[in-house]
């Protein structure tokens, strides 16, 4: 029987850990990318590498505020305080994703882009039988 072409979850969160894309969107470590990604494993292991990535764009908004406060030129803190702004917006669309995914529940304040998401991994996991959360 042939490979799947979609990596495993073991995959998934060691090239989190490298900092390095996962999936099909190698150009860039998006949110659709990992999601995409994931759509092979169970809801166990999707909520897994989601709590993972959640943990990394949390470090990384912290950690671009820290150079932000350090930063000298002012362009240089703009670009610092900016890549803040994405990564606390990525963290707040992976705890809504996953607050859906623990509980079923679609988040209040989920964005246009989150509800795609979310639909595509309703549909993935209905196929499968894991879908609604007991």
């Amino acid at each position: 029987m042939a490979k799947s072409s979609r990596p495993t979850f073991e995959e998934v969160v060691a090239a989190q850990e490298r900092g390095e894309p996962v999936g099909a969107d190698t150009d860039m470590r998006t949110l659709g990318g990992i999601i995409k990604s994931i759509l092979d494993l169970n809801r166990d292991e999707m909520i897994g590498v989601l709590e993972h990535e959640e943990r990394h764009a949390e470090a990384a908004a912290r950690a671009y505020a820290s150079g932000a406060a350090r930063a000298r030129q002012m362009t240089q803190k703009d670009k610092l305080l900016e890549r803040e702004a994405e990564m606390s917006s990525r963290e707040a669309s992976v705890r809504r994703i996953l607050f859906y995914l623990r509980h079923g529940i679609p988040a209040h304040d989920e964005t246009a882009e989150e509800k795609t998401l979310r639909d595509l991994l309703t549909e993935r996991l209905r196929a499968t039988g894991q879908w609604p959360p007991l």
